[in-house]
């Protein structure tokens, strides 16, 4: 009977732990988060978009096909980019490729959040832009592949790949692009609107 006794008091002594532990966490156990919600990873598009986008930042080293800058709130991001032009017949091409790497803990608002981002090879955002016979038909395809580390609060970090398709038309009544970027943003099925990161 003592060692039923004696292992009855074990579980007592731990159930007691358990109480204490869950009552010092307002009742709840506190775990990690490592998932983004789809707006939230829509944010972060959003945010990387204003790494690739944004003139104001400023500059910390710049050559011929690189630019390493401070992002907004602290951290650097370095992007890497080529343009090639080419021309067909009566058609004309553009391609644009921009690799960008935020490190150091780039910090960049976008709709009240405030995301960390860091990455080993970055974001490659590639746009082709097609002129077709002296501005008769004007399209745009495209891409954004990559893979970036993520946090927004202490215990609430994680990763987010990346793997979109963008395709749209320039719509000349209104003077603006008409598209998408859709595919596979931070394990969410994802249609974001292209029309600011083309007007840029």
């Amino acid at each position: 009977m003592s060692g039923v006794g004696s292992r009855t008091r074990r579980v007592r002594v731990v159930t007691f732990a358990l109480a204490l532990a869950v009552a010092a966490c307002g009742g709840e156990v506190v775990k990690p988060k490592d998932e983004l919600t789809k707006e939230e990873a829509e944010a972060l598009f959003g945010a990387m978009e204003r790494l690739v986008m944004d003139t104001t930042l400023t500059k910390v080293h710049q050559s011929p096909d690189s630019v390493v800058a401070d992002c907004p709130q602290g951290g650097r991001v370095k992007q890497v980019a080529s343009i090639k032009d080419e021309q067909a017949g009566d058609t004309v091409r553009f391609a644009t490729e921009v690799t960008v790497t935020p490190a150091e803990g780039c910090n960049v608002p976008n709709r009240e959040l405030v995301f960390t981002l860091d990455s080993e090879l970055g974001w490659r955002y590639r746009v082709d832009i097609e002129i077709i016979d002296f501005f008769e038909e004007v399209n745009a395809t495209g891409s954004v592949a990559g893979e970036l580390a993520w946090q927004l609060e202490e215990n609430w970090l994680g990763t987010c790949n990346a793997d979109l398709v963008l395709e749209a038309e320039f719509d000349f009544e209104t003077g603006e692009f008409k598209g998408f970027f859709t595919g596979s943003l931070c394990g969410h099925q994802v249609q974001i609107d292209a029309l600011k990161f083309l007007l840029e």
